[in-house]
């Protein structure tokens, strides 16, 4: 009779101890989930552009180019295939970002795609960019739009727009703080697409 009692405050401390280790190990996982959402959830304020407006994908272009022909030659592409190099800077340094763009699939004749080695490089912005679906504020509309995109450091905003004038792919850009009179886009660069391929 005196080994049945003591099996059963045994059974019950080895339940106990069980009960034990099976919280001690949930409540550690729960420590590590909280831990990795700290360091991975941004805090306070994002430092990218309101999520409402960008396409999480780097993208191709919003609007469709026309096709020009010229001669024997018919100059196409498919959209804009953006490339965004953001280099994260440590302690109170601005993160920095990189932008550039490939004519996706363009061709000159035949429709035979050429594919380019290297993008065309429009400069360095501060913040983090992504494309977006249009910009306010654009007022030249004799030229086609074709692909936005902004980046955004805190209150500071570049916006680049490519437009299709022709034969021209034309880059325009502007910088202003949030909740400021927004700047004209001004011209940066330009390609002749006739000239892309001797």
């Amino acid at each position: 009779m005196n080994d049945g009692n003591q099996q059963q405050p045994e059974q019950s401390q080895q339940q106990s101890l069980r009960r034990g280790r099976i919280i001690f190990s949930i409540l550690g996982g729960l420590l590590f989930l909280a831990i990795i959402l700290a360091i991975v959830l941004p805090k306070g304020k994002t430092n990218k552009p309101d999520d409402s407006d960008v396409i999480i994908k780097d993208g191709s272009s919003v609007f469709q180019m026309t096709p020009i022909s010229q001669g024997e030659f018919t100059y196409d592409f498919d959209g804009i295939e953006w490339v965004f190099d953001t280099t994260e800077q440590g302690g109170a340094r601005v993160p920095e970002t990189q932008v550039a763009f490939f004519l996706d699939n363009f061709s000159r004749r035949d429709g035979s795609p050429v594919r380019f080695n290297n993008p065309y490089r429009l400069g360095l912005y501060q913040g983090t960019c992504g494309t977006v679906e249009i910009l306010e504020k654009i007022d030249n509309t004799e030229i086609t739009p074709l692909s936005f995109v902004r980046c955004q450091w805190e209150n500071s905003i570049s916006e680049i727009a490519l437009f299709q004038d022709g034969v021209n792919v034309i880059a325009k850009n502007r910088r202003y703080e949030v909740d400021k009179k927004i700047p004209d886009l001004t011209e940066t660069y330009s390609i002749d697409m006739t000239t892309i391929v001797q």
